[in-house]
Order: structure tokens, then sequence, then C-alpha cells
């Protein structure tokens, strides 16, 4: 919420913020300062005192608050990225419920994956920044309509992974609004996914993404 209203902010002085990013990397600054120094700028011209550190640090913290990558979908050159991303998941999963889940382990073959890769009903979506892979949403395609269930098509996400080293940059936001303007223009009813109890920070970004309870899948361990 922080960081969206930083945004927000940015957004409003974005005719400032642009005017000064293109002034500090030209290097006109320093032209300026140099006259200044030199007694070329006129006296009564206004001055403020400008920290030229604080300046790039600032330009740097803007860049990193939006996504500057592209999403699109997952290729065979994507394999190596991806079975790196499947192993952080199941280490959650594992940590959660080491019951469960294996500490090693794939959940997909590589052929499999390439199957899935390839596959329209199952779409594979990934954001890449600067030509690496930092987060995935698995995605497939579910109809229903037999017996007492109304006919719908829903798109159902198998798995959203945002690589641990780009947390807070809203990878995961902008894979996740990827996947809902998927879904709209498919004409999809819904959007569902499963999610763990014993990843509660996963909850809570799709709480924040709009998404409610649709069931609950209880146990009682024996």
């Amino acid at each position: 919420m922080k960081n969206q209203a930083l945004i927000s902010r940015i957004k409003e002085m974005e005719g400032h913020y642009q005017a000064l990013r293109e002034y500090m990397k030209s290097g006109q600054w320093q032209k300026d300062y140099e006259a200044d120094e030199a007694g070329l700028v006129p006296a009564h011209l206004q001055r403020g005192v400008l920290s030229q550190d604080g300046l790039y640090n600032l330009l740097a913290d803007v860049e990193a608050l939006e996504p500057r990558g592209i999403i699109r979908r997952a290729e065979p050159r994507d394999l190596e990225a991806i079975n790196r991303l499947l192993q952080q998941v199941l280490t959650v999963h594992h940590k959660g419920r080491p019951d469960l889940f294996k500490e090693i382990g794939k959940k997909y073959t590589d052929e499999e994956l390439l199957c899935i890769f390839a596959d329209d009903r199952t779409p594979v979506f990934v954001y890449e920044d600067d030509g690496e892979v930092l987060g995935y949403a698995f995605c497939a395609e579910k109809e229903q309509g037999s017996g007492r269930l109304m006919p719908l098509r829903t798109l159902y996400i198998d798995d959203l992974c945002v690589d641990e080293k780009a947390r807070g940059r809203h990878v995961g936001k902008a894979l996740f609004a990827h996947v809902k303007a998927y879904a709209k223009e498919g004409g999809f009813y819904n959007i569902t996914l499963h999610v763990w109890e014993c990843n509660p920070g996963a909850r809570a970004f799709y709480e924040a993404q709009g998404m409610s309870p649709q069931h609950t899948t209880m146990e009682i361990v024996l």
C-alpha cells in the first residue's frame, strides 16, 4: 500500500520527474554547475542546494517501484529458470508442511513442461526483466456444466511464483493483472486457485488482488 501511494504521487508529478531524470542523465547538470561556479549564470536566477547522490538514489528508487519487465508466454528456453522457481515454491511448501511436501523434487519433467508450454489450454506466462525470468503464472482452462452446475469457463491459476530476489518489485501483481486481462479477453467467467494455509503471505496477496474464498478443503491428520 505504501509503495502504491508513492507511485500515485509520482504519477501526479510525472512531467517534473521525467524532466529531472533526463536532466540528470544527460550530464547537463554538470555543465550548469561548472558555468555557475565560473560566474557565467546571472546572479538574479534562483538557486537551490541539490544532492547529486540523493537525486540518483531517488531516480533508482522510483524505477524500482514499478515493474519494468515484459510478460510473455513461456518458451523452451525458459526451462532452467522455471525449474529453479518451481523449486523455490516447493521449498516454501516443504517448510510449511514437511509431512506432505518433499524437500527436493520436480512437479513436472522437462518433457511435461514443454507440452504445457505448447498447449493453448494451459498457458504459462513469464515475467522477464533484462533477459531474466523473475516469475511465472501457470494457468489452465476448466469447464463445467454437467448435472446441477451452471455452464461456465474458469481460468485456474495452478501456480504463481516470484523469484525470491525480486520480491517487493510488484512482479506478482503484474503477473496477476496480466492473467486477469487474459481471462477477461478470453470470456472466462472467473479465475480460481488453491492456496495453502501454511502460506499466509500468498493468501494475503491474492486477497489484495480482489480474490475471496470459494470453498475450503479441510483435513484431519490421523
